[in-house]
């Protein structure tokens, strides 16, 4: 019979997701504090109403009241991430990549309006922290190193090859680790589809031929990346500089 099939069990995996999300969880002190990557970013964990263990994590950006031309800026770089999200959502991503939920827009603070992404929550408070963070402590063996970059090109074949995206922007900020020695790679503000242009990322991290203006192969964009990252957690040094890396 035809809409007999299994219902999906978890809410957050349904089409409702995001109305449960704003019906369950408190959403009172969403733009209060932890600010990042600029005045008006801001992550904060939100609990459920009902079961105050359950949490998610929402990654909230200004989009009102500010400048127009900013705003058509944001909205832009916005909508871009919501699109990859939204692509990473329909596949069902992978084991290694955060989970990401939905979007919403909400008011607050003297009317001002918010961008709202919801990940699942990759928190200190769940045992998590960036992979930048933890080498810089030296405490990671190398075993525990090794299985870190074995983990990464996983994600990032099921990204290029499967899903066709290219995450543009891997480091050490970007990969969360716990001590169960698992990895999620985060923060696709700067991804884009293969077909598309390159929208930049972190310097050191860059291909030559993104430096010296030249056609490249979008499959290795991440696996320069992956290089760079793989020299820096081994050896404990990144191999190239931007400069060095022009001069070759």
């Amino acid at each position: 019979m035809r809409g007999s099939g299994p219902r999906c069990c978890d809410p957050l995996k349904s089409s409702n997701a995001i109305n449960y999300i704003q019906r369950t969880y408190n959403l009172s002190e969403l733009i209060t504090t932890s600010s990042t990557g600029g005045l008006s970013n801001y992550v904060n964990v939100v609990k459920n109403k009902n079961s105050p263990e359950n949490t998610l994590v929402i990654k909230s950006i200004k989009i009102s009241p500010i400048q127009k031309k900013k705003r058509n800026d944001i909205m832009k770089d916005i909508e871009n991430e919501k699109r990859i999200l939204d692509i990473l959502k329909e596949n069902q991503v992978h084991q290694n990549i955060c989970k990401y939920y939905g979007y919403f827009q909400r008011e607050q603070n003297n009317n001002s309006v918010y961008a709202c992404f919801v990940f699942e929550n990759l928190s200190e408070e769940e045992g998590y922290c960036t992979l930048f963070e933890i080498k810089n402590l030296n405490i990671l063996s190398y075993f525990k190193k090794v299985s870190i970059l074995k983990q990464i090109p996983c994600a990032l074949s099921c990204l290029n090859n499967e899903i066709g995206i290219i995450h543009s922007d891997l480091k050490p900020e970007n990969i969360m680790y716990n001590y169960n020695n698992t990895v999620k790679l985060i923060d696709f503000g700067l991804s884009y589809l293969k077909d598309e242009k390159t929208r930049g990322g972190t310097k050191i991290f860059l291909t030559p031929e993104y430096y010296l203006d030249l056609r490249f192969n979008h499959d290795k964009f991440d696996v320069w990346a992956f290089g760079i990252l793989f020299s820096e957690l081994i050896i404990g040094k990144i191999c190239f500089f931007p400069l060095e890396i022009i001069q070759v």
